[in-house]
């Protein structure tokens, strides 16, 4: 795998802040699950930055290491986490983004 450079990132920013204490529903686990999914590549970009963003700024991620944070793999259909290896905020970061990204193709197909 390629390091990534990372550095402060925007996006990430923009959706830190007033992080709920609770966890994601179940419905609202599923819901990542499946919008994943969906994204083009420049979304699942961003969604892979917001990871590493996370990573580096919680818990001193590197990405020199050459690994990838919460047990993230490198497979032959790009990089896989599993939801339940990522720390309760970054779910909330997460949820918060895939909701622009559906509204904004809501709003496209007006």
């Amino acid at each position: 795998m390629e390091a990534v450079k990372v550095e402060s990132y925007s996006l990430y920013q923009t959706f830190r802040h007033n992080i709920p204490e609770k966890d994601l529903s179940v419905i609202e686990k599923k819901q990542v699950e499946s919008d994943v999914n969906e994204l083009g590549y420049d979304e699942k970009n961003a969604f892979l930055r917001l990871i590493l963003e996370h990573a580096r700024v919680a818990d001193g991620y590197e990405s020199s290491s050459g690994s990838l944070p919460y047990n993230g793999e490198d497979t032959d259909d790009g990089l896989a986490f599993e939801l339940g290896n990522l720390p309760r905020g970054l779910r909330w970061i997460l949820l918060r983004f895939l909701k622009v990204c559906k509204s904004q193709v809501e709003t496209e197909d007006c």
